[in-house]
């Protein structure tokens, strides 16, 4: 099953220090709550550049969120690699 999730921020908006930043990690962690389904195994986030907005938390906490709270075996992320750095490895890639 193919699910699109579609997001519209700029990444100019996306302030570490912002606190709509919260809600929106929220919405974001909702959304992929909604589209789980028991049995899930894998899921990939794709289009953008995802670790533009806040250098990567954004993707990274819902990468730690699909991998132990939804107890996915799988989270991938399609990105060109220009902005991952390897202390966001250290961090979210458990």
């Amino acid at each position: 099953m193919n699910v699109v999730i579609y997001y519209s921020k700029d990444a100019d908006d996306a302030d570490d220090d912002d606190d709509d930043n919260a809600l929106y990690i929220s919405q974001r962690i909702y959304s992929v709550w909604l589209i789980f389904i028991p049995g899930m195994k894998k899921i990939n986030f794709s289009g953008g550049e995802p670790f533009i907005q806040a250098r990567g938390k954004y993707v990274g906490d819902l990468v730690v969120y699909c991998k132990q709270e939804l107890q996915l075996e799988s989270v991938s992320i399609v990105t060109n690699g220009s902005l991952v750095k390897e202390g966001w490895f250290v961090k979210y890639g458990k």
